[in-house]
C-alpha cells in the first residue's frame, strides 16, 4: 500500500476554493484557521494560493474546523 504522501494530489482545487469561500463567509482569518488545524500560517497561505496541496488528513481537518465534512461518493455508472 502506498503512503498518502507518495500519492499525486487529485484535483483538490475546487475543494480548496470552497473551504476558502467558507472561511471568508465566516469572517475567519487564515491565521485563525491554520491555528485551529494545528498548521503553520505560511503553509496555509500556500494551500490557498495553490502553491502546495494539503494531505487528505489536513483537508478533512480543515473542513471540520469550518463545520463541514469531506466525503467521497462513487460515480454513477452510465
Amino acid at each position: 500500500m502506498r503512503h498518502e504522501r507518495d500519492i499525486i494530489p487529485a484535483h483538490v482545487d475546487p475543494i480548496i476554493r470552497r473551504l476558502t469561500e467558507v472561511r471568508l463567509a465566516w469572517n475567519l482569518s487564515l491565521n485563525d484557521v491554520a491555528n485551529r488545524c494545528g498548521a503553520d500560517l505560511n503553509t496555509f497561505k500556500r494551500y490557498e494560493n495553490g502553491a502546495r496541496y494539503p494531505s487528505g488528513k489536513m483537508l478533512a481537518r480543515w473542513a471540520d474546523v469550518l463545520g463541514y465534512e469531506l466525503s467521497i461518493w462513487p460515480k454513477r455508472s452510465a
